[in-house]
Protein backbone atom coordinates (compact mmCIF):
# COMPACT_ATOMS: atom_id res chain seq x y z
CA UNK A 1 0.00 0.00 0.00
CA UNK A 2 1.31 3.22 -0.76
CA UNK A 3 1.40 6.38 1.25
CA UNK A 4 -2.19 7.66 -0.48
CA UNK A 5 -4.08 4.29 0.54
CA UNK A 6 -4.14 2.30 -2.77
CA UNK A 7 -2.65 -1.13 -3.28
CA UNK A 8 0.10 -0.56 -6.41
CA UNK A 9 -0.59 1.09 -9.28
CA UNK A 10 -3.83 2.48 -10.48
CA UNK A 11 -5.73 0.62 -13.34
CA UNK A 12 -5.55 4.01 -15.44
CA UNK A 13 -4.87 2.18 -18.40
CA UNK A 14 -8.48 1.06 -18.63
CA UNK A 15 -9.53 4.83 -19.23
CA UNK A 16 -10.90 5.79 -22.60
CA UNK A 17 -9.18 8.72 -24.11
CA UNK A 18 -10.96 12.30 -23.19
CA UNK A 19 -12.02 14.12 -25.60
CA UNK A 20 -11.70 17.88 -24.74
CA UNK A 21 -13.88 20.61 -25.96
CA UNK A 22 -11.24 22.66 -26.67
CA UNK A 23 -8.23 20.83 -27.70
CA UNK A 24 -5.48 23.58 -28.28
CA UNK A 25 -4.82 25.92 -25.60
CA UNK A 26 -1.89 28.02 -26.07
CA UNK A 27 -0.37 30.10 -22.91
CA UNK A 28 -0.54 33.79 -22.47
CA UNK A 29 -3.22 33.82 -25.37
CA UNK A 30 -5.86 31.39 -24.33
CA UNK A 31 -9.20 32.79 -22.18
CA UNK A 32 -9.53 30.19 -19.38
CA UNK A 33 -13.56 29.55 -19.99
CA UNK A 34 -15.94 27.42 -17.51
CA UNK A 35 -16.22 24.81 -20.41
CA UNK A 36 -11.93 24.12 -19.77
CA UNK A 37 -12.62 24.02 -15.92
CA UNK A 38 -15.75 21.41 -16.32
CA UNK A 39 -13.55 19.24 -18.82
CA UNK A 40 -11.24 19.10 -16.40
CA UNK A 41 -13.87 18.28 -13.71
CA UNK A 42 -14.97 15.31 -15.76
CA UNK A 43 -11.37 13.84 -16.80
CA UNK A 44 -10.39 13.88 -13.37
CA UNK A 45 -14.40 11.73 -12.38
CA UNK A 46 -12.99 9.47 -14.71
CA UNK A 47 -9.93 9.29 -12.58
CA UNK A 48 -11.73 8.72 -9.49
CA UNK A 49 -14.52 6.27 -11.04
CA UNK A 50 -10.99 4.01 -12.31
CA UNK A 51 -9.23 4.04 -8.74
CA UNK A 52 -13.20 3.23 -6.96
CA UNK A 53 -12.53 6.59 -5.34
CA UNK A 54 -15.60 9.04 -4.37
CA UNK A 55 -15.10 11.77 -6.84
CA UNK A 56 -14.29 15.47 -5.32
CA UNK A 57 -16.90 17.97 -4.36
CA UNK A 58 -16.69 21.30 -5.72
CA UNK A 59 -17.96 24.67 -4.21
CA UNK A 60 -19.65 25.72 -7.33
CA UNK A 61 -20.78 22.24 -8.96
CA UNK A 62 -22.43 23.82 -11.97
CA UNK A 63 -20.55 25.99 -13.89
CA UNK A 64 -21.80 27.57 -17.17
CA UNK A 65 -21.33 29.61 -19.97
CA UNK A 66 -20.06 33.40 -18.69
CA UNK A 67 -19.29 32.01 -14.76
CA UNK A 68 -16.27 33.51 -13.47
CA UNK A 69 -13.24 31.12 -13.17
CA UNK A 70 -12.27 31.65 -9.50
CA UNK A 71 -9.31 31.02 -7.52
CA UNK A 72 -11.27 28.49 -5.62
CA UNK A 73 -11.60 26.61 -8.77
CA UNK A 74 -8.34 25.79 -9.33
CA UNK A 75 -7.26 25.22 -6.00
CA UNK A 76 -9.86 22.61 -6.20
CA UNK A 77 -8.67 20.78 -9.09
CA UNK A 78 -5.09 21.16 -7.92
CA UNK A 79 -6.99 19.56 -4.32
CA UNK A 80 -8.08 16.93 -6.31
CA UNK A 81 -5.39 15.90 -8.66
CA UNK A 82 -2.45 15.70 -5.68
CA UNK A 83 -5.16 13.39 -3.73
CA UNK A 84 -4.86 10.62 -6.42
CA UNK A 85 -0.74 11.30 -6.87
Amino acid sequence: MNGKGHWGAPPLNTLAPFSWNDPTLTGGTSIVRAQHIVDIRTALSQVYAALSLTPPTYTDPALSIGTTIKAVHIEELRAAIIAIE
